[in-house]
């Protein structure tokens, strides 16, 4: 018999999950220490060790350097080219070829590839890690028509879908009165329709996410995440695009909003001074942190 848990119970197991992750925001390690140094370094801000007097002025190797190296690794990732997938025998060949030609279309030219990969390398030469995000974007757009009078004819064509993946209902009548509706040949002048109409549309993006909004259980040893026990993505979003999103707007409502950025590395990625310069920013948008989990 499979073990099954409530709500509250996967919560904590995901807030303890949370706390513990490398990476996580209520852990101050070496390897976000060492992120936050690395940024700071690459912007040539202050390192805190100045002397009055003295030159204030920054060396900027490390933003030589990286900025050195990214310029030699990326023209060979301009190819158009560059996602092939090798087919399995000689009946795969075509199979294999479109594929390819698919995947380097969403990459390179619908997601900014070219853009997303120096993003990558960046962050791995600065922050010892890159994270890549592909997610199918599902957005649901919802138009509504309100029809009296129609004959026969004009009931049917009313009720066809006029883009793809749309679904059209009709929601003053019941499937029965609806039948009925339509059986009838003779046109009612007070017959009303109202129709919605629901067109989904579904996008494949592919994203750099910033290394410092990744956390993943601090025992995980793997470079795959197939078995990983627990990882998340942090993010940011506003009131509006939760609302818009299908959430329940009075829960959004009543939600407290965190308006403090409180990890380092994520600190000095933003050029922020302090939380308050963050808290001033985020406030006028109205914004809550959220994660994206992934739980095994």
């Amino acid at each position: 018999m499979k073990y099954k848990i409530d709500n509250e119970e996967l919560s904590a197991i995901c807030r303890y999950q949370s706390a513990q992750a490398t990476g996580s925001e209520y852990v101050t390690d070496e390897l976000t220490d060492s992120r936050a140094k690395a940024l700071d370094y690459y912007y040539g801000r202050p390192r805190g060790d100045e002397v009055d007097g003295n030159s204030q002025v920054q060396s900027m190797d490390v933003a030589d350097s990286v900025d050195a190296i990214l310029s030699q690794i990326l023209p060979g990732l301009s190819s158009s080219d560059l996602v092939q997938f090798e087919p399995l025998n000689e009946q795969d060949e075509e199979q294999a070829r479109i594929e390819s030609k698919f995947c380097n279309w969403v990459v390179m030219d619908k997601c900014n590839g070219f853009i997303m990969l120096e993003t990558l390398i960046k962050d791995v030469l600065l922050s010892k890690n890159c994270v890549a995000k592909v997610s199918v974007d599902i957005k649901e757009d919802v138009d509504r028509e309100r029809f009296v009078g129609l004959s026969q004819d004009e009931m049917y064509a009313a009720l066809m879908p006029t883009k793809p993946n749309q679904l059209v209902e009709c929601t003053n009548l019941s499937n029965t009165e609806l039948i009925k509706a339509l059986s009838k040949e003779k046109t009612n002048k007070k017959q009303k329709l109202n129709i919605k109409r629901t067109t989904t549309t579904r996008k494949l993006v592919v994203e750099a996410i910033p290394p410092e909004y990744f956390a993943i259980s601090s025992d995980h040893r793997s470079v795959y995440l197939d078995d990983c026990k627990y990882c998340r993505e942090m993010y940011w979003s506003t009131r509006s695009d939760m609302i818009e999103q299908g959430y329940d707007r009075k829960l959004i409502e009543d939600l407290p909003s965190a308006n403090s950025e409180t990890k380092i590395d994520s600190i000095s990625r933003n050029g922020l001074n302090n939380e308050q310069n963050h808290n001033e920013q985020r406030l006028v948008c109205r914004s809550w942190r959220l994660k994206s989990i992934i739980y095994a």
